[in-house]
């Protein structure tokens, strides 16, 4: 072999025949191949250890260990037994060769020799055999890809189930946060009749004792109240008692009536059957939910109250919807209309007059429901994140981000569209687009 060539590969002769082994090293040394040799089974086991050659050249008729008996060892091997072995043998019973090809032999060469034979199996077998390598380096490389993909995979389950779990806590967290809100409104809403209730016990309570006190003089005095009876009866001021009490039980009444109507709004705010669709009053439905507000767009010691307008325009204003869910995200576009003009007044911009407008018409096919204010408005670089999950731009514990995204699910569930045209210190206006096909 040519020193500056580099070689095809080595090849380990075992043969006890020092001839042969002359003979088959100067062939392959011509052929570029880096030669080995044995002249024995055990000298062939103990070279591969440290050798390791490419291809092994191995007689089958030897002193001591066999041929058959130094491949078996070789094939139990795991460090040994992928390399290829080619019997050379002068037996040319089929049973030796059969026993050969069982113990793993890749091939085998009957003697006498011909070189070209032994070059053109040896390079053949080579070739495979570094075929082979390269497709178990590829394979050992494709496995710890599958196995690092399924860490990955399995890392990503884990997340995703948190993510999930935490989602569902934040969801929660912002539908007891609506909650809350609504609750103060309805406390707001009942507070002033209850107000009217409290504010007539007192004197309720004193008529009838003066009552009570009445009845008793006459009780006692049943023909002819005596003088003393008689001035009693005139310091308890009947006259006025009497004219008074249905004053009294009117502004109770006013307040329970009141107290009443407050609960049926509730009731038709918070649908239990949200599963269902049912046919509506959009216009109701909104008034309904502003019931729930109404306490937001009071005054407040920095700004002026908030002005409504209600604008509906529908000719017909049923609708099938779900209706606690179309509720809710209406409530949620009223809470970020009224959120977002105290915003602007919380940054010192000038705000005189407040306003939220509720608009109402049909278009063509479609139910449009714009809810308009000027508030803040939303800047340029938040515009196409507002409808995303968990997107916030209010300070820590103000909200976590799902109001606006619930009501977009909320308006997709229902076949419809959710926009928003804003403009930086201006103002914005949401349009909830239902179409018409869908109502039953």
């Amino acid at each position: 072999m040519n020193e500056q060539t580099m070689p095809l590969g080595t090849v380990l002769v075992v043969d006890d025949n020092s001839h042969n082994l002359s003979v088959i090293s100067e062939c392959l040394d011509a052929n570029d191949f880096e030669v080995l040799i044995a002249k024995s089974g055990e000298s062939a086991l103990e070279k591969v250890t440290y050798a390791r050659p490419d291809i092994i050249l191995l007689d089958v008729m030897m002193p001591g260990i066999s041929g058959f008996e130094t491949c078996q060892q070789l094939k139990r091997n795991p460090k040994t037994a992928n390399i290829p072995i080619i019997f050379m043998t002068a037996l040319t019973d089929t049973e030796s060769k059969v026993r050969a090809f069982q113990l793993g032999a890749a091939d085998y060469v009957t003697k006498p020799f011909q070189e070209a034979e032994i070059i053109a199996r040896v390079k053949t077998h080579l070739r495979l055999h570094q075929a082979l390598k390269k497709v178990q380096i590829t394979n050992n490389i494709l496995e710890e890809k599958i196995h690092q993909q399924t860490l990955a995979e399995e890392q990503l389950r884990a997340t995703l189930a948190e993510l999930k779990t935490t989602q569902s806590k934040l969801i929660q967290a912002e539908k007891l946060s609506s909650l809350g809100k609504m609750v103060a409104g309805i406390a707001h809403e009942m507070n002033n009749p209850l107000t009217f209730i409290e504010g007539n016990l007192a004197p309720m309570e004193e008529y009838v004792q003066q009552l009570a006190k009445a009845i008793e003089i006459y009780r006692t005095n049943p023909l002819i109240p005596s003088e003393y009876a008689q001035e009693q009866l005139n310091s308890l001021d009947l006259d006025f008692i009497l004219k008074d009490i249905p004053n009294v039980l009117r502004s109770m009444k006013t307040g329970t009536t009141r107290l009443e109507a407050i609960i049926q709004e509730l009731r038709n705010f918070s649908h239990l059957d949200q599963a269902t669709e049912k046919i509506i009053d959009i216009h109701e439905a909104i008034d309904h939910t502003l019931i729930m507000v109404n306490h937001r767009l009071q005054a407040s010691p920095s700004r002026a109250a908030i002005q409504l307008h209600k604008n509906y325009h529908l000719p017909l204003s049923q609708v099938k919807c779900y209706p606690q869910l179309l509720n809710q995200a209406i409530f949620q576009l009223m809470l970020n209309a009224i959120d977002a003009i105290d915003a602007k007044v919380n940054s010192a911009q000038e705000l005189s007059a407040p306003e939220i407008t509720i608009t109402t018409q049909q278009q063509e096919n479609c139910l449009l429901i714009s809810i308009s204010d000027n508030g803040i408005g939303i800047a340029p670089e938040n515009y196409g994140h507002i409808f995303d999950p968990f997107f916030t731009t209010k300070p820590i514990g103000q909200g976590v981000g799902l109001g606006l995204s619930n009501a977009y699910q909320t308006i997709q569930r229902h076949h419809g569209q959710l926009h928003c045209q804003s403009t930086l210190h201006q103002g914005s206006t949401f349009d909830i687009i239902l179409p018409l096909k869908h109502q039953g």
